[in-house]
């Protein structure tokens, strides 16, 4: 070949290379764009997809070096292969479970061999949390192009989360125990809320899996694995619009906040907090009502020390409410429970003269007895004590203890004639108690010594 000619043969391929960069370096045609959210609209999935992974393709060799378009395609990757993680595990988990049940029909003794163990949806959750907390600024980029991106983005999370179902699906025949498909299904699409009070995109859950029986799974998933009671709501409103039934926030949240109370307390609490913002809060009556109710969720879950703060959160914001006696009795009963002498010691004796306090004032004085004996040298402020409370409260119950505790005194101090008559007292005067039973074994313990 002539020399001119391989001249000429190098420059048209310059020429080509060039004129193909300028055509990346433009960008995507609007033709493309179109016909991309043409086939969302009316295509498959499998469809947009291809044609978006092109135009995604031209967009990533205009953007390679963008920081907003690299933190994009981070996000977007890791997304990728979480997804992957979890699909891996779960047809790995539906593999061995078919086997096991293989081995139970032909192969009895291998059976034990074939058990599996899958990542809880919640780790998943949990370890991702925050790589996927983070905001994607894409600034640089032409509107359009951030248009497609983010409806692109959407169609991998839909189906990447379709995937994830199916594979959930797949172990759920193979094993009818497994019930947290739906709890792996949501992973994507809560690590991509950007804020609490924000609900999934629908679109992400598989549209086999939007009848109004699985969006109560959801809502389910949503408050038992995730702790997302916003979300849990908007799953069965969502079930409630479909069977075209009424729905009620307050409701909602009151009746989950029951539902959970006992395994859950603190998605009960957030429930009976969320349940308030739709009180009018002229009604302080009903507001204190559910103040009291999780009062009496965290004394149920033995957290004694958030039950005391609830309920001087009642004492301080809702003074002229018929329940202070109430609240300030819960308070201090929650600080007993804690252990907690020296803040019962600190102001008990404000709410024991306290007039709004009368109803309960027997209760307080003896969490005052309770916590003065935790303390050291206060026999004189204990005798002062006890003696007042069995004058204003000789026949209550309450007092058998301090009875009891009078006996044990007097024994010590050998006093045997005067701790066998406290002791019988308490028997013949409080014979239903605890104590009665305990002055008992005491006085059989004390005829044995003479």
């Amino acid at each position: 070949m002539k020399p001119v000619a391989i001249k000429s043969m190098v420059i048209s391929v310059l020429i080509s290379i060039l004129l193909l960069s300028n055509a990346f370096a433009k960008g995507v045609p609007d033709s493309n764009f179109t016909e991309f959210y043409q086939l969302l609209k009316t295509g498959s999935d499998q469809q947009a997809l291809e044609k978006g992974e092109m135009i995604f393709a031209r967009i990533e060799t205009k953007y390679k070096t963008d920081a907003g378009f690299m933190a994009y395609n981070s996000k977007l990757s890791a997304a990728c292969f979480l997804a992957e993680q979890m699909i891996s595990e779960l047809k790995k988990a539906a593999r061995l479970s078919v086997n096991k049940l293989a081995g139970e029909i032909f192969e009895k003794a291998k059976t034990e061999k074939s058990k599996y163990s899958i990542t809880p949806a919640k780790s998943f959750y949990k370890s991702s949390k925050d790589l996927f907390s983070k905001p994607v600024m894409i600034v640089s980029l032409q509107d359009q192009e951030k248009k497609f991106l983010a409806s692109f983005y959407d169609l991998k999370l839909i189906i990447l989360t379709c995937r994830i179902a199916k594979a959930g699906q797949s172990l759920a025949i193979a094993d009818p125990e497994f019930k947290g498909t739906y709890d792996y299904v949501l992973v994507l699409g809560l690590l991509h809320l950007d804020a609490d009070e924000k609900q999934i995109k629908i679109e992400i859950i598989p549209e086999w899996m939007r009848d109004s029986e699985q969006l109560l799974l959801f809502s389910d998933s949503c408050l038992t694995q995730f702790d997302f009671t916003y979300q849990a709501r908007c799953f069965a409103k969502l079930a409630a619009e479909l069977r075209g039934n009424d729905f009620s926030e307050f409701q909602f949240y009151y009746d989950t906040a029951k539902k959970c109370k006992s395994e859950f307390p603190n998605i009960a609490v957030d429930c009976m907090n969320r349940a308030m913002e739709f009180i009018d809060q002229s009604q302080q009556h009903n507001l204190v009502d559910l103040h009291l109710e999780i009062v009496n969720i965290w004394l149920d879950a033995e957290n004694y020390a958030l039950a005391a703060a609830q309920a001087k959160y009642i004492v301080d914001n809702y003074p002229q409410q018929s329940s202070y006696g109430q609240s300030a009795w819960n308070y201090f009963y929650a600080l007993s429970r804690a252990n907690n002498a020296e803040s019962i010691l600190a102001n008990i004796d404000s709410f024991i003269a306290d007039p709004r306090c009368a109803d309960r004032k027997s209760k307080l004085m003896y969490t005052k007895w309770w916590a003065l004996r935790r303390q050291r040298n206060q026999d004189a402020q204990i005798a002062a004590l006890e003696h007042q409370m069995i004058k204003e409260f000789g026949s209550d119950p309450m007092i058998a203890p301090i009875l009891l505790s009078q006996a044990t005194d007097l024994m010590s101090q050998q006093d045997y004639a005067g701790a066998v008559a406290v002791l019988k007292h308490v028997m013949d005067n409080f014979s239903s108690t605890k104590a009665a039973n305990q002055a008992k074994e005491m006085l059989n313990k004390l005829n044995a010594i003479k």
